[in-house]
């Protein structure tokens, strides 16, 4: 079941600014990464809690080594220790995110579940199979060079 309101300033927003430090070190992308995360968690596609949605397997990238065990069971100490994150970056995200919550106005709309990186791509196309089958609409913001985001059909 989905969670239609998730709680700015809970302990699980650290989930989310874990996730955005292991994407991308450039806090400028991160609002938008963040939105992404946010509109899962509002989607019935996806788990409830930021942390779910996070640790969910084949996700994010970083998180894909992790063991089961610790994806399962793991407390953010323990993943934080695993990944090996340096803690300054971690709370200069977590700032960030604190600050992010309290805009007015969401960046996109709650139908953006996706976003990918095209240069981590080895394929031809550089477009992963799973983009062309799930999105409707790709948006591309021109200040975010390695970024572009994916729109479900509604």
């Amino acid at each position: 079941m989905s969670n239609p309101n998730p709680v700015p300033g809970t302990w699980g927003t650290d989930w989310l600014a874990l996730c955005l430090i292991t994407e991308d070190n450039e806090p400028h992308a991160w609002p938008y990464l963040a939105e992404v995360i946010l509109n899962r968690m509002k989607s019935p596609r996806y788990a409830a809690t930021e942390r779910e949605v996070v640790l969910q397997s084949q996700q994010f990238s970083r998180f894909n080594d992790l063991s089961d065990d610790l994806r399962e069971r793991g407390t953010l100490p323990d993943v934080v220790h695993a990944l090996k994150i340096d803690m300054t970056q971690f709370l200069a995200a977590r700032r960030a995110v604190a600050a992010f919550l309290q805009r007015p106005h969401p960046l996109f709309s709650r139908r953006v579940l996706f976003f990918y990186a095209p240069g981590s791509m080895t394929n031809e196309t550089k477009v992963p199979k799973w983009w062309k089958k799930e999105v409707a609409n790709t948006i591309v913001i021109p200040q975010l060079t390695r970024w572009v985001f994916g729109e479900v059909a509604r």
